[in-house]
């Protein structure tokens, strides 16, 4: 079993599969948000379906973006790799480039699958997002003002997938924050280049500002309000608790220094909270099976994120946690 694992570690790490519990947790929560609430207008399409299946198509549509995200990202920078991180495994030479073209096509073909089984505008969603993923893998990282919000946007994307007329947007808002907040202090701490200044951090701010705007104002659209009347307020301080529990926790990674480690640590530690904001969504509105589903996710993949930085760490071959 461990020499199958050992073996299977430069796919894994192509896919960055350790982190890709975080968006599964992000579509599962939209289906398990939607299918009980009457307000929700996807609720008919989607509680007429099994709920199981509508769960594993979830969870292909999700861990096949995050494979395409990841796996084309490492195909694109293979030269770049070569001389700057040897260690990555199209650079290493641990995995071929034919491969790693059949891990996209694959993770392709499996996403839309997934997004099929909640109804054909997903499969549309799911093929716009792919040309947006594409955007920033050629482009848009290269800057770190638009790395930023477009990662955001990635992220806040990809939850309307399972039900593009979702109502309440605030969960959406949290992750795209969340998301364009890791990406910037990993970054900081990882060194990345070029180097965050005073413009681009003015950018990523102004980006933020602007598609925080037009996404909550959608929200206020569709809902009438700003915050719907038919939503518990407790899900909002849950997640504040959180916000500021990950906001310490980031702040003590930091104190003890800069580096890939503490980058490591807080990419790590950004995936699981994501998850966690979801459950705390869910728990919040009364959805308490479904939330301490989405809590048991994120509990799971963390520690199989923990577990195999560990035994990649004892075989010499650290794994990678980030997109970019």
């Amino acid at each position: 079993m461990l020499r199958t694992i050992v073996r299977l570690i430069p796919a894994l790490r192509l896919t960055r599969v350790t982190t890709t519990f975080a968006v599964v947790a992000n579509i599962w929560f939209v289906i398990l948000w939607t299918r009980p609430t009457p307000e929700e207008p996807g609720r008919a399409q989607l509680h007429d379906g099994s709920v199981w299946l509508q769960v594993f198509g979830g969870f292909l549509l999700a861990a096949g973006l995050y494979s395409f995200a990841a796996a084309s990202n490492d195909l694109l920078d293979i030269r770049q790799d070569r001389a700057l991180k040897p260690d990555r495994p199209l650079a290493s030479g641990a995995l071929s480039p034919p491969s790693a073209m059949a891990v996209i096509v694959g993770s392709l073909v499996g996403a839309a699958f997934g997004a099929s089984v909640m109804g054909l505008w997903s499969v549309r969603l799911t093929l716009i997002l792919t040309l947006g993923i594409l955007f920033y893998n050629f482009a848009g990282r290269h800057f770190p003002s638009v790395r930023f919000v477009t990662l955001g946007l990635i992220y806040a994307f990809h939850m309307f997938i399972p039900n593009p007329r979702l109502v309440f947007l605030w969960p959406i808002w949290a992750a795209m924050t969340h998301s364009l907040a890791v990406a910037a202090i990993t970054h900081s701490l990882a060194g990345g280049r070029p180097a965050l200044s005073r413009g681009a951090i003015a950018g990523a701010t102004a980006g933020w500002f602007f598609w925080s705007a037009a996404l909550l104002g959608l929200g206020w659209h569709r809902a009438g309000a700003i915050w719907p009347d038919w939503v518990h307020a407790q899900g909002a301080m849950y997640v504040g608790g959180l916000v500021l529990v990950f906001a310490l926790l980031v702040w003590r990674i930091v104190r003890q220094g800069a580096g890939r480690q503490s980058a490591d640590r807080v990419m790590r530690l950004g995936a699981f909270w994501l998850a966690l904001y979801s459950a705390a969504w869910l728990l919040g509105q009364g959805y308490i099976h479904e939330g301490i589903g989405i809590a048991s996710v994120a509990v799971v993949g963390f520690a199989l994120a923990v577990g195999l930085h560990t035994l990649a760490a004892r075989i010499d071959q650290p794994l990678d946690y980030r997109l970019s």
